[in-house]
């Protein structure tokens, strides 16, 4: 694939891909919206194969399993915010999430640098200082019956 020769190209075309999601966004058009926001994960996968050379290892094949079902999630959460689509949406992200943890920790086996947990904690730090603000922010607003699944897919 000679779509992306450079890592400046695919910047720009990813950049440009998400200028018009965001103008769908400001101008609240919902047609250029669902044509754009799939686009992304699409984009990622095309990029990285093109990275990749030769035959895949295991990392990478979960690094894609999970940039696929991350795709499928945002097209069943266009689809229906609710019911449904959404548990679909919420279990994709839940797989893709589990396929990146699952390349990230062949990554860990096979590297010979001990892994080192305090930086691991540190890491973590700025993103539970976002997500937990986040889920105390948007719980009172998810139906009881999502409760769970929401806050599973935010832990």
């Amino acid at each position: 694939m000679v779509m992306f020769q450079s890592h400046k190209r695919f910047s720009f075309f990813y950049f440009g891909v998400m200028l018009v999601y965001m103008l769908s966004i400001v101008l609240g058009n919902q047609v250029l919206h669902n044509i754009t926001k799939p686009i992304f994960m699409v984009l990622l996968v095309i990029y990285y194969r093109t990275q990749l050379v030769g035959a895949l290892d295991k990392f990478s094949k979960l690094i894609l399993l999970g940039l696929f079902f991350s795709w499928l999630g945002d097209i069943f959460l266009m689809i229906e915010k609710t019911g449904l689509f959404f548990i679909l949406g919420l279990g994709s992200f839940l797989i893709a999430h589990l396929g990146y943890l699952g390349g990230f920790y062949q990554n860990l086996r096979s590297s010979k640098e001990p892994f080192n947990y305090g930086k691991s904690v540190l890491y973590s730090i700025p993103f539970l200082l976002i997500t937990v603000p986040f889920f105390l922010y948007i719980k009172s607003g998810v139906p009881s019956e999502l409760f769970m699944p929401v806050l599973a897919y935010t832990m």
